[in-house]
């Protein structure tokens, strides 16, 4: 038995064998690190939707109380880089956590795109205000803006909760969230 052990190739075997399992350990470990971070991007996003939130409400304020109005963009959620962790960890998450997942980021593309239509709204308000003040258009311009800004003010809080929701490891309560179309109080968070 020992001189078959004593071999160069069964040396060679073992040393190529312990090498995979080397790597295989090491990629294992670093897909679970992939799901970490993976967590802890939503729960930037979940607080980044909360400094937008803070961001909609001043505009709101601004347009609102003051009658001024500002066309600064908002920043976008960091919704591709969430996407590439989660491909490459598919089959570690469970059915609820990739849905949940798909869920949240379709809520944040959303946002933003809406975001981005109040901000072209407002520059065209802006243009209004300098061309043609008393433009009828303008009043129905202001009007779609700061509905734009309470949609999405309604929005960022649904999505800092249910982001909350995902990073608590609760994926199955986005899931079971219906989004309140008349008002009413929101349930599943």
């Amino acid at each position: 038995m020992w001189d078959f052990l004593n071999n160069a190739s069964v040396a060679a075997f073992v040393g190529a064998f312990c090498a995979f399992l080397l790597v295989a350990a090491t990629d294992l470990r670093r897909r679970y690190k992939l799901r970490t971070l993976l967590r802890y991007q939503v729960a930037d996003c979940q607080d980044h939707s909360r400094k937008k939130r803070e961001a909609v409400q001043m505009n709101l304020a601004l347009i609102k109380k003051d009658g001024r109005i500002t066309d600064a963009p908002f920043m976008r959620f960091l919704t591709h880089g969430m996407r590439d962790y989660a491909l490459q960890i598919l089959d570690l998450l469970d059915a609820n956590h990739k849905q949940g997942l798909d869920a949240l980021l379709y809520w944040m593309e959303a946002i933003d795109e809406l975001l981005r239509e109040a901000t072209a709204r407002a520059s065209r308000i802006k243009e209004f205000e300098v061309h043609s003040p008393s433009n009828p258009q303008k009043d129905i311009e202001v009007s779609r803006y700061i509905d734009a800004l309470e949609e999405a003010d309604r929005n960022l809080g649904y999505v800092a909760d249910l982001a909350g929701a995902y990073v608590e490891g609760r994926p199955h309560k986005i899931l079971e969230f219906y989004h309140p179309m008349d008002g009413t109080k929101r349930n599943g968070t």
